[in-house]
């Protein structure tokens, strides 16, 4: 007998995360919310990651498991999508190593189905370690409800009724994780889904391209445990700067960019080149000298990774 086409669509992209895969899936096997299937991804894991996800498996018929090798987390994104049904009305990718509350999708699908006219919503996270202790001294909730976008030539604060924009996307990375996002299927196929090429910050660069779409909506309420330990992959390194800056090289050459739009990319690029001078202005002052030299050139690289995004925005547009 053919089962019905669930209502939610979950993507698990795993690699090497024997310690951490069993906890995401007991809490997805834990919703108050159950019409939903569960993809994990096995981006070539050489531990145990496969055999607990076969495990699981064969014990609950919502769970399916795709194997590749090893290509990255937006390919082991895309490769779990492309596995799901496409009668799905909703979609969601939950890191393997991350956890939801029990009533997480409950509540963004409530969301959704309050606001019909929002294409996604996302909620907010809290900080656990690899033992699943709360780290002391985390304020991330405190941050992710502290939405600011550019308005005009003025960076304003965003109310909590109001959904989240492209202007607020640009100023900074929401939703942060994409295990907080839940997104109407529809939508993703209009923007296509995960882009390699801005690996590790692959969420990012699709959750602007759904701000152009239509109104991401914000819950103001906590939906997903966000796991930091040694193999999280932070904003300050240089990967995930290399991807960040490739992130706003694409979004500023988008065809489909308002001039509004582009302009507050090209700010963004010159809010870091600033911000980088100051912090070398800062360290002349207290004679740290190679600091200073490191955040004189954080500020020219962010001015040449603007010349050339600026150069390739006006080309697409020609090409047009």
């Amino acid at each position: 007998m053919t089962r019905p086409s669930p209502r939610v669509s979950i993507v698990v992209p795993a690699f090497n995360r024997e310690r951490f895969l069993g906890r995401t899936l007991d809490s997805v096997l834990g919703q108050s919310f159950t019409d939903w299937e569960l993809v994990v991804s096995n981006d070539g894991s050489t531990d145990d990651t496969k055999r607990i996800a076969d495990e699981y498996a064969a014990q609950d018929e919502r769970i399916s498991v795709v194997d590749a090798p090893n290509g990255g987390v937006a390919m082991a994104r895309n490769r779990g999508l492309a596995a799901t049904d496409p009668s799905s009305e909703f979609v969601v990718c939950l890191d393997s190593d991350d956890r939801w509350f029990p009533d997480t999708l409950e509540r963004l699908i409530a969301e959704l189905e309050a606001h019909p006219d929002w294409i996604s919503v996302y909620g907010v996270a809290r900080c656990i370690d690899a033992d699943d202790e709360l780290i002391p001294g985390d304020d991330l909730a405190e941050r992710m409800r502290e939405r600011r976008e550019y308005r005009g030539h003025e960076l304003v604060d965003v109310g909590p009724d109001e959904p989240t924009t492209f202007a607020a996307m640009i100023h900074h990375n929401y939703p942060a994780t994409p295990g907080l996002h839940l997104v109407r299927r529809r939508a993703l196929e209009q923007v296509g889904t995960f882009d390699s090429a801005t690996d590790p910050a692959d969420d990012w660069d699709l959750a602007l391209r759904l701000s152009r779409v239509g109104p991401i909506g914000f819950h103001d309420g906590l939906v997903l445990e966000w796991r930091r330990h040694d193999d999280t992959l932070t904003g300050t390194s240089p990967r995930w700067r290399k991807a960040y800056f490739s992130v706003l090289a694409k979004t500023l050459a988008a065809p489909d960019n308002t001039a509004e739009q582009r302009r507050l990319v090209r700010r963004i690029y010159l809010r870091i080149s600033r911000n980088a001078l100051r912090g070398a202005a800062d360290d002349l002052r207290s004679r740290s000298f190679r600091s200073a030299a490191q955040s004189a050139a954080r500020s020219a690289d962010a001015l040449a990774q603007l010349l050339r995004a600026a150069v390739r925005s006006r080309l697409s547009r020609t090409d047009a």
